[in-house]
């Protein structure tokens, strides 16, 4: 049976770390039994980084990085982590994730960036039973 999950694609394992899952139950914790998890990543962000300076490129970041905060606090998400041009959030359901990473895509786009920038994001998702647990450790979060 694992087997022919794993052929679908069905078999998934994410792994947190213990910062992360800390600041995840701070922030109202993981959504129960099935969630949907919707992961973003900035596009071209390395490119930026080369070319815009330390001080802009970091405003940058930080902006973009409160507008994903807002986003999915307004759209009933969890914020699990975010850092640099990365963030995952978890919802709980599908629909409601998917309606995120639609408007998530949106807003980065209709923001006004410094310098007259245009950002863009790729967008995830990926739907499965929720587990709290440790995975190859003996040491508690």
């Amino acid at each position: 049976m694992e087997q022919k999950m794993r052929k679908c694609g069905v078999f998934a394992l994410a792994a947190l770390s213990c910062s992360a899952l800390r600041r995840c139950r701070r922030n109202g914790g993981l959504p129960s039994g099935t969630a949907t998890f919707l992961m973003t990543e900035g596009r071209r962000v390395m490119r930026l980084s080369r070319e815009l300076t330390p001080d802009l490129f970091d405003a940058l970041l930080g902006e973009y990085q409160r507008l994903l905060r807002r986003l999915f606090e307004e759209m009933d998400g969890r914020e699990v982590e975010v850092s640099g041009d990365s963030a995952l959030a978890a919802f709980p359901t599908a629909k409601q994730a998917a309606h995120a990473a639609v408007a998530a895509q949106r807003a980065v786009a209709a923001q006004e960036w410094p310098n007259g920038l245009r950002l863009a994001i790729s967008v995830g998702l990926h739907c499965g039973q929720v587990g709290i647990g440790l995975v190859g450790s003996a040491a508690a979060c």
